[in-house]
């Protein structure tokens, strides 16, 4: 931090701790960033789970019915499951604006690159889906 001499008072304008959510574009960046935490939990608790399931049968299902199970565990889930909604939605959102298409000298509209990202999710979402029910 930058030290003033004696003699000058610096000024330091107050900002509440809230200011974030004043402003909608603000809020949901700030959703978006804080999502990562619950993305990286998720990732520890994936891992773990590998872990149990490289242990064996027993070792796996005792994880899953002690701990996977547990309403603390399942409710974490749940806010993981927004958050990663809420990041997904948000970048989506966010591709029209970062990711500029040409075709010839013309510019595709923001909406149609979203739209695409949007699309593009849906059908991975669904053969993802197909995959884990043809199981």
């Amino acid at each position: 931090m930058i030290e003033a001499p004696p003699e000058l008072k610096l000024y330091r304008r107050p900002m509440a701790r809230a200011w974030w959510l004043k402003n909608r574009r603000y809020t949901l960046y700030m959703l978006r960033e804080i999502s990562s935490v619950f993305i990286g939990v998720w990732i520890v608790l994936f891992l773990v789970q590998l872990a149990q399931l490289g242990s064996g049968r027993e070792a796996y299902q005792g994880f899953v019915a002690g701990f996977l199970r547990s309403p603390i565990v399942i409710i974490l889930n749940l806010a993981i499951f927004v958050f990663v909604m809420v990041h997904s939605i948000t970048w989506n959102q966010l591709t029209g604006v970062i990711q500029v298409v040409r075709i010839g000298d013309r510019e595709l509209p923001s909406r149609y690159v979203a739209g695409g990202a949007f699309a593009t999710w849906l059908v991975a979402s669904l053969v993802i889906a197909a995959v884990m029910l043809a199981a």
